[in-house]
């Protein structure tokens, strides 16, 4: 842990102590969230990872704990998101514009939604005083846990996950009308678009092909699947346009798409008797507004586990939909999605599934044993480290029966 010694920090930190933290950025930040006229003093403070090696791949995240003075001594649990110090992945997500996409939608876009309901499906925001950051609550603190990854989420998980999606798509969509000017300029997806450079876009699609042979491979060598692995090599070479068509947003109706909608960017509430009671989502750093279908089918196949997918899909997919009419009747919207809309618009995305099988799922089902993911230095090395995936055991335990209901 972490004493304040006078003006000086005395660290004695068995774990992590990040250049930036000290106590005058701690005060800053608490000081935010207090009556200004209390004056904050930070007495220590404790920093560690916030979550195991692997578990996030594209920004540095950690716990830290604050015990604290104004009128009366309190503590706090914060988690505070930077990004990757250096690399590859870093580079790629500045120029995307990710980690600023993000805090946008923190200091600009969830304002406003909130402002419109009572709901909260995200963590709570604190001031931050270092760039491209954010400050969060804790919701560990609240109650919250990240589920098993590996385990896929049962029926509870799913229809709390779709609730709270829902209430944030139908959010968006009053949003837009409310405020128009505030969302249109996020009319494409920040990594499957041709808006990005030239030499990105041709690495994506070159990546893509390999990913998809590879993935090929894979299926050829598991009992039934054999026929499934003629069918991706075959469409291998045109599917990064093809994929950059499903994406890319039409003229029907549009919400904010999280866009990275697995396990490990939901937190779940428990009660007493560990039954599961909420859902929060965590990650924003690649929304945009784009179709219902890509966040609802990137979920089902990377998250929910066999037996939802088998049996309980059009349970679930009417429990979205069903919250979703729900939240914009709340709002006094006049639109609704009707159940003959929703089949069509997951049926003219259904292909997006084959992307999340050779991309998410294999992070979402990555060996934790398995060195970090961000630490691809190229495009090759970033292939690799999607395609050292297929050959994880909980990879290829899932992908037969995946690819049968795909």
């Amino acid at each position: 842990s972490c004493n304040l010694t006078g003006s000086g920090v005395k660290c004695t930190m068995e774990s992590l102590d990040p250049s930036w933290l000290n106590g005058d950025f701690l005060v800053k930040l608490l000081q935010s969230a207090e009556d200004a006229n209390k004056e904050v003093e930070v007495i220590k403070y404790r920093c560690q990872r916030a979550v195991p090696p692997g578990a996030n791949y594209l920004s540095q995240l950690y716990r830290v704990s604050v015990e604290y003075k104004t009128d009366n001594v309190k503590t706090v649990s914060l988690i505070i998101k930077t990004p990757l110090e250096s690399g590859f992945v870093r580079e790629v997500m500045e120029k995307i514009g990710c980690y600023k996409h993000e805090i946008k939608m923190y200091n600009e876009i969830l304002p406003k939604m909130y402002g419109l309901h009572s709901c909260r499906f995200t963590a709570k925001q604190f001031f931050c005083p270092l760039e491209n950051s954010l400050v969060l609550e804790d919701l560990r603190e609240s109650g919250y846990k990240m589920a098993d990854r590996l385990q896929q989420l049962d029926f509870a998980h799913c229809h709390h996950f779709l609730e709270s999606l829902a209430r944030l798509h139908a959010l968006s969509v009053v949003t837009q009308e409310r405020y128009p000017e505030l969302l249109e300029a996020f009319k494409k997806h920040p990594l499957l678009s041709k808006d990005v450079s030239e030499e990105i876009n041709r690495a994506n699609e070159e990546q893509t092909i390999d990913i998809m042979k590879k993935l090929a491979d894979v299926l050829e060598g598991l009992d039934g699947c054999e026929r499934y692995a003629g069918m991706i090599r075959k469409m291998s070479d045109t599917w990064w346009e093809k994929m950059i068509k499903i994406t890319t947003p039409g003229d029907g109706l549009l919400v904010l798409n999280h866009a990275d909608t697995w396990t490990n960017n939901i937190m779940f509430k428990y009660d007493d008797s560990g039954r599961v009671v909420d859902a929060k989502l965590i990650d924003f750093q690649v929304w945009h507004l784009n179709s219902f279908a890509l966040d609802i089918i990137l979920f089902w196949w990377t998250s929910a586990n066999e037996t939802v997918r088998e049996h309980h899909q059009s349970e679930l997919f009417e429990c979205y939909r069903r919250t979703f009419n729900t939240t914009l009747s709340e709002l006094q919207c006049s639109k609704c999605l009707s159940k003959e809309e929703f089949a069509l618009e997951i049926k003219s995305k259904a292909a997006y599934a084959i992307q999340v099988v050779q991309t998410m799922l294999g992070i979402a089902m990555a060996d934790p044993h398995v060195s970090d993911f961000a630490t691809p230095q190229s495009h090759d090395s970033l292939t690799h480290s999607l395609t050292k995936n297929f050959k994880s055991k909980y990879y290829i335990k899932v992908l037969p029966k995946i690819v049968v209901q795909t």
